[in-house]
């Protein structure tokens, strides 16, 4: 009983830390502020879907969003590999947010993005051996291109890692997507509570959930 016992508080302690790590992460990321916004059924068992360009349009003319940074992936090819490459909001999270809680080099890594380069998860770049600096081919909409790694980023992507672009080094090597966002986080204007009920009124063609406080943190 006393192993078993054992066992089972292992097991609790790790996924708490799990999700400790994930939710530091996000809010480290976004900022506390940031109001997740998701499309579909976050909580059962339909699963989410992607937020479409018109639902974010709206939300952008709805007078109380200040920024967004909303994400964008594609699944791409790169040495052998299927992964996801991801949009990455670089100036909005830069100001808003802290750019830190993704890498030990901020700075450098802010540069790298800007300057269209490509930033790898730690996870992805130990499997496949990329070094910083190193030239890896990416299958684009217009063929392969070939893109300098010039920051890793730490994340929640899981074993398989991901890939990661500036928002508009994104547009010009994926301009249409299959996919929609995935996934945005909104700053709104203050008072808070009364600004995230003007876009709960929104009419939009999908489910959409307003994630902020408790249930932000239940999400993550």
């Amino acid at each position: 009983w006393a192993t078993i016992a054992a066992g089972l508080i292992t097991g609790v302690t790790a996924i708490r830390s799990y999700t400790g790590s994930i939710d530091s992460y996000y809010y480290g990321l976004y900022g506390e502020n940031a109001v997740m916004l998701l499309a579909g059924d976050p909580f059962g068992t339909k699963g989410l879907e992607a937020i479409s360009q018109e639902t974010l349009d709206a939300f952008r003319e709805s007078g109380v969003v200040e920024e967004v940074a909303a994400a964008r992936r594609v699944e791409v090819s790169v040495m052998g590999r299927r992964v996801h490459a991801t949009s990455f909001a670089t100036d909005a999270i830069s100001r808003r947010g802290k750019l830190g809680a993704a890498t030990r080099k901020p700075a450098e890594a802010r540069a790298a993005l800007k300057d269209g380069q490509l930033a790898m998860s730690e996870s992805l770049a130990d499997t496949l051996g990329v070094q910083l600096g190193d030239q890896v081919a990416v299958q684009s909409t217009d063929g392969p291109r070939t893109l300098r790694v010039g920051a890793f980023l730490s994340g929640a992507s899981g074993p398989s890692g991901s890939l990661y672009l500036d928002e508009s080094a994104f547009e010009t090597l994926f301009p249409e997507p299959e996919e929609g966002y995935f996934m945005a986080a909104l700053w709104v204007a203050s008072p808070e509570e009364e600004s995230v009920e003007v876009l709960r009124r929104i009419e939009t063609s999908q489910p959409l959930f307003l994630l902020r406080g408790r249930e932000a943190r239940r999400f993550v």
